[in-house]
């Protein structure tokens, strides 16, 4: 697992608010089929280097998407906010940026919560 994914994940495992709801189903894209509900699925989605005048730098920005899956809306919406404030508290150059929520008849409920890491290219 490449290091940043290894640190969103640390942050994630070690924040008890999150814990409580999933334990330790928090999964890589695509997650992991037939698990119950709680639980977390993270990507990255894009990696954009700064430019300067000098070329590029070994620097950053990394979007990172993490999906909330749950058994009701209420549900749903804590562990969003759980994760919201995991990561929030994060002292990485995480800032969090979007959240929308979404629902599939057959796969059911769910929130997307996109961040932004500003960290060095080679994580």
């Amino acid at each position: 697992m490449p290091a940043l994914e290894a640190d969103i994940v640390s942050i994630l495992t070690g924040a008890s608010a999150v814990t409580s709801l999933v334990g330790n189903n928090i999964f890589p894209i695509p997650g992991k089929q037939g698990t119950p509900k709680p639980y977390l699925v993270y990507q990255r989605v894009s990696t954009v280097p700064v430019r300067g005048l000098g070329g590029t730098h070994n620097f950053g920005a990394h979007r990172i998407q993490i999906t909330c899956w749950g058994r009701n809306y209420k549900e749903t919406k804590d562990l969003g906010r759980a994760v919201r404030q995991a990561l929030d508290s994060a002292s990485d150059g995480t800032v969090f940026e979007n959240e929308f929520d979404l629902s599939d008849e057959s796969a059911g409920l769910y929130t997307v919560l996109e961040f932004i890491v500003q960290r060095r290219l080679d994580t």
